[in-house]
């Protein structure tokens, strides 16, 4: 009764078999969450600019800027158009947000930690800890370089690679999860305008 089922579906959806993943990742499961967080957060960032350019879209009077170039464009007129419907915090929040969704597709962490910031989210204590092996590494080496070991925080190293740490403290320390949350409270604003 399964294979008759698993057939039905497939006929229905246009897809032959078991659906495979999209992509493969050799990657252990605890690095692959770091991943899965961070598309979680890039991806309602990328939600939230689909429908500010949407939003602009279906207003008359600013459609033509719906597919500008520079999003500050967009936000811009959108900003003017819904003037008096928006607070100066949700003004804030839509010009921040789509800066924050930039810094992190760029892989920016640095920056992204100021725009949480601005946003009221300080940054958080280091979650991180950097460990410098010494190049003849031995049993006693490595012993005393663990504990020298000290706290990395993303604000702390700004430029200078150490982009994998950087990732891993933005998981850790709850980063990408506010920075998703901001995104949901732009789209609930976007769509709050695009019902008045």
């Amino acid at each position: 009764m399964g294979a008759v089922r698993s057939a039905i579906r497939a006929a229905i959806s246009g897809t032959r078999g078991p659906q495979r993943p999209r992509y493969t990742t050799f990657m252990h499961p605890q690095i692959e969450q770091f991943f899965q967080t961070y598309r979680d957060a890039v991806a309602l960032g990328a939600d939230m600019e689909l429908r500010l350019r949407m939003l602009a879209d279906k207003t008359p009077p600013i459609a033509a800027l719906s597919t500008a170039k520079e999003m500050g464009s967009v936000e811009k007129a959108i900003l003017e158009h819904f003037g008096e419907k928006i607070s100066d915090s949700e003004r804030r929040l839509l010009s921040v947000a789509r800066q924050l969704r930039n810094k992190l597709v760029h892989g920016d962490f640095t920056a992204a930690v100021a725009k949480l910031d601005e946003l009221g989210h300080p940054p958080r204590p280091a979650a991180m800890y950097a460990v410098k092996m010494p190049d003849n590494l031995t049993p006693q080496s490595f012993v005393e370089a663990v504990g020298k070991a000290k706290p990395f925080a993303v604000n702390e190293a700004p430029n200078k690679g150490h982009l994998v740490a950087w990732h891993m403290q933005l998981c850790r320390d709850g980063s990408l999860t506010r920075a998703a949350e901001i995104f949901r409270q732009g789209i609930s604003l976007i769509d709050r305008l695009a019902g008045a």
